[in-house]
């Protein structure tokens, strides 16, 4: 019995090797492949990242610009040129003068030409379907 239970022992002991051997060929593959696929995402994202950092300069460039434009609006001096340029107010004391160009001679509107009225042509009753088979045909 003792050689047949050694026998067993090996049988037994290799057939768990074959099984951890098999286990750990799976457990390889599974990493491997989460590796390479890890790998293709971070090339991925590296591209995309090359592609938006000139977008991300530029937002960067407006958006200092538009704070800019932002401090230049909340400013007294803003208000003044607005009002001045564009409103025509003026300060107390100012007189507001508006230079109108003399000289040249206004033209008369022309006085549009009546039409008569239009007269839809009468069409020949054709059947849709002869409509649909002249289409077609392009007859």
């Amino acid at each position: 019995m003792d050689k047949q239970e050694e026998g067993v022992r090996k049988t037994l002991s290799k057939r768990i090797n074959w099984v951890m051997l098999l286990v750990l060929s799976v457990l390889t593959v599974i990493t491997v492949s989460s590796f390479l696929r890890a790998w293709r995402i971070q090339q991925a994202l590296r591209r995309d990242v090359e592609e938006l950092e000139p977008l991300l300069t530029t937002a960067l460039a407006q958006q200092k610009a538009l704070e800019a434009t932002l401090a230049y609006v909340q400013t007294d001096a803003y208000v003044e040129s607005w009002a001045k340029g564009r409103a025509k107010m003026t300060l107390p004391g100012e007189t507001l003068v508006i230079p109108v160009f003399v000289g040249a001679t206004p033209t008369p509107a022309s006085t549009p030409l009546s039409l008569p009225p239009a007269t839809p042509t009468p069409e020949p009753s054709v059947s849709p379907f002869a409509r649909w088979w002249q289409a077609l045909l392009g007859q």
